[in-house]
């Protein structure tokens, strides 16, 4: 989810930076992926349009854009929703981009353009990616952007995962910064009231939805949101639309309650219905896409027609548009299973059905249609017409029992007492007992707390799990015995990472649109529900999401070297599980063109001498294949046995890079082309010994001959012989051998060691040659 900080310090009111939110939320909560500030886009000035009109000879859009008060600049875009006035972030001829690219001044079908307009995504500063980055209404034409926007366009990306859906929006959020930082947090006062006001629709239900709540408000104004509002929806990549649909969308994004808006005047009869769907029933919805509806769907309808689909997206029939003057806004809590069968079926996901999915709280339904109600009076006027709320079966507030000592048992630490209570607290837990047995009242938008367990997971989060000691693990060491496939990817993996490759993991389910963008197409096992088109299959080799973050970490890099080893799968036999084989990859992706081959061609060549396979057994057999580059394609054997392939493909375009190759290896085959078997040993339980031997060695004598001589008269406790050491002194050419000793199952005395080695150097005097002292 993408987080705007300046919203959140509206709710948790921190004096911290943006890098220390993150960082603090990455320790208690979960994962920031990534940091989007506009403080480095120094070279990009604030524009506004002042005149717009269609290119002569292309679907583009030529304007004129004030660049400061007596200056002006022609700029050839794509985007034509873009009206005069509006505020635009320009790109300076001479001024590089995020992802590396100059910009110059050039021609489009014979129009010059002096500069370029960007999206928010091609700026690095947000995820919209739709069209030019529209400006708040106040920033200075002219300014650098730093300066016109501050640090109030500030965001970060939030992984958040599927047992936190209060966290889907800025007020769950705000709720872990203000117990992570010890501050206390202001949730938006509400001014509509609670109870119920009584109006002209009924609503019909079946099951489906476990609350329902309806408001209808009269008389408004729909018009342009004010600038607050747009600021708040464009910093986390949303585009204003107007005022009603932008206080749904803004709800929804604080409170991670969706509500839906309809214009009353569509809505025939006074009866809103949730059902479910009728056979070959279809459904416009808003995007103007014709869906069918899937058995099981449950929709949202009136008296003759479906109004959408419940949780996902509403129709076109019943939309808001600039002329609406009543509106009926719905705010509901749907079952998350219909949701997600729903939402599959149909091949649609969107902002409300992840929510719905994940199981927010029945608990928002109440108050984000308040905020709501809230927000479009003050917005854009009216009255309340109706306020109802359908709850047949209130949730109850769940109670678990908590006992410090067994939290600390199970964590490894012992949190004090009033830590631990001030902890649960801040995060909106009720805590009442003493001593050891306390009785914690569980908040109602915490649906991911159910045990004990849970509660102890609270406690250390903010506790710190740096906190926990450090231990050694007790017990007998064991020696598991490793698959050779395992063995040498362990092998490679440290070659790979000591020669200054990166080790990813990437998703091992792909899709059919990435699939025909990298060319790794083949017959590949389906998956049975997946969760959206982009996850159907299951990967047939690791070159397709590697090409995926060739294009991600090019934004921000010149080149990328990377590696991975995981298992591929292919479709056996009707009815059997798929095929699966053990892969290693390796990907070099460049902004240069025809640059990365020839590093895969090494890094192949570092992993047969890491290996111990000599140079002259790695032979190249050269294919063609659509894919990749023709003359850079081949396959790899080590003797008759073919380990894999090395190629450059053929679109890095497709990708925004300039060179893109790739090194296969499959690991299963790999032993089979080994000289011989890779071998673990369990490390020794009981410390060697260590003596030196110095011996004044004849030149025409081999080092083997002593070495041969030393083997044999050191049994039965010569574990090894190190590396000699030469040295020449007066003449003699002194050879100096470390010996180690070891027993098996104790320790050697000195006595045993020194009879050794008198064995030793009296077989070394034998041979006349003389032990130097």
């Amino acid at each position: 989810m993408q987080v705007s900080v300046d919203w959140l310090k509206e709710y948790a009111p921190v004096k911290a930076g943006t890098h220390e939110i993150a960082e603090r939320l990455t320790m208690t909560l979960n994962e920031v992926d990534e940091i989007r500030s506009v403080s480095n886009l120094k070279d990009v000035v604030v524009g506004e349009i002042v005149d717009v009109k269609p290119h002569p000879d292309a679907d583009l859009t030529v304007s004129q854009v004030a660049t400061g008060p007596t200056k002006r600049r022609q700029i050839v875009f794509r985007d034509q929703a873009l009206t005069v006035g509006q505020k635009i972030p320009v790109v300076l001829p001479g001024s590089v981009l995020p992802d590396g690219s100059r910009i110059s001044k050039r021609s489009i079908r014979g129009i010059t353009s002096d500069g370029m307009a960007c999206s928010a995504y091609e700026l690095g500063a947000g995820s919209d990616h739709s069209g030019v980055w529209v400006l708040p209404s106040d920033a200075k034409v002219g300014a650098r952007l730093p300066a016109a926007l501050g640090r109030r366009h500030d965001t970060f990306e939030l992984e958040v995962l599927a047992n936190r859906p209060d966290c889907m929006g800025h007020l769950g959020i705000a709720r872990e910064v203000a117990a992570g930082f010890g501050v206390s947090l202001r949730e938006p006062r509400l001014k509509t009231s609670d109870g119920t006001v009584r109006g002209p629709y009924r609503v019909q239900h079946v099951t489906g939805y476990s609350r329902y709540s309806l408001a209808h408000v009269r008389g408004v104004e729909n018009r342009e949101s004010p600038e607050w509002l747009r600021r708040r929806l464009t910093a986390v990549g949303l585009r204003p639309v107007n005022a009603i649909v932008d206080v749904t969308n803004f709800v929804m994004l604080e409170y991670a309650q969706p509500l839906h808006a309809m214009d009353a005047a569509n809505i025939d009869g006074s009866v809103v219905k949730v059902r479910t769907a009728r056979d070959g029933e279809q459904v416009v919805t808003l995007d103007g896409e014709t869906r069918k509806a899937p058995a099981g769907a449950l929709l949202i309808a009136d008296r003759n027609k479906p109004l959408g689909f419940a949780g996902i997206m509403g129709a076109a029939n019943c939309e808001i548009g600039d002329g609406t003057t009543d509106v009926v806004l719905e705010c509901a809590h749907f079952d998350p299973a219909t949701i997600r069968r729903t939402s599959r079926a149909l091949g649609l996901r969107t902002d409300a059905s992840a929510r719905f999915e994940r199981g927010v709280s029945e608990a928002l339904v109440r108050p984000a249609i308040r905020r709501a109600v809230d927000l479009i009076l003050e917005i854009c006027g009216g009255s309340l017409g109706q306020l109802s709320d359908s709850y047949p079966k209130p949730a109850r507030p769940g109670k678990l029992k908590l006992s410090l000592r067994e939290a600390a048992d199970f964590l490894g630490v012992s949190v004090p007492s009033a830590t631990a209570k001030k902890i649960l607290k801040s995060l909106g837990f009720g805590v009442s007992g003493s001593g050891d047995a306390w009785q914690v009242t569980v908040p109602s938008w915490r649906t991911d707390i159910r045990e004990p367990v849970d509660l102890y997971e609270e406690l250390i989060r903010h506790y710190g799990y740096d906190a926990i000691p450090a231990t050694l693990p007790e017990g007998s060491a064991g020696a598991a015995k490793r698959p050779a496939p395992a063995r040498l990817a362990d092998s490679l993996r440290g070659a790979l990472l000591a020669a200054g490759f990166t080790e990813v993991l990437t998703h091992s389910l792909v899709g059919p649109k990435l699939l025909e963008r990298s060319g790794f197409s083949a017959k590949l096992p389906e998956i049975a529900n997946p969760l959206s088109d982009d996850y159907r299959y299951l990967r047939g080799s690791l070159g397709a999401r590697h090409l995926e973050a060739v294009q991600a970490n090019l934004r921000w890099r010149k080149d990328v070297r990377f590696f991975e080893t995981g298992r591929v799968f292919e479709s056996g036999e009707p009815g059997s599980a798929p095929n699966e084989q053990r892969k290693l990859m390796v990907t070099v992706g460049t902004k240069v063109r025809g640059a990365s081959f020839e590093t895969v061609r090494g890094a192949l060549t570092l992993l047969v001498d890491r290996l111990k396979v000599p140079r002259e057994k790695l032979r190249f057999r050269s294919v063609t294949l659509g894919k990749f580059v023709p003359g850079r394609h081949f396959q790899a054997w080590i003797g008759n046995v073919r380990i894999g392939w090395v190629a450059e493909f053929r679109f890095p375009d497709r990708f925004k890079a300039g060179s893109i190759s790739m090194l296969s290896i499959n690991l299963d085959r790999l032993p089979q082309a080994l000289p011989e078997e890779w071998r673990v040993q369990m490390p020794p339980a009981h410390p060697p010994v260590y003596r030196d031997l110095s011996v004044y060695l004849p030149e025409q004598v081999p080092f083997a001959e002593l070495l041969h001589t030393v083997e044999q008269n050191g049994k039965p406790h010569l574990a090894a012989v190190g590396d000699p050491d030469l040295f020449v002194h007066k003449g003699r050419r002194s050879i100096t051998v470390p010996l180690e000793f070891r027993a098996e199952g104790r320790t050697l005395t000195d006595g045993e060691v020194n009879c050794l080695m008198a064995n030793i150097e009296a077989a070394v005097k034998s041979r006349g040659w003389e032990v130097r002292t």
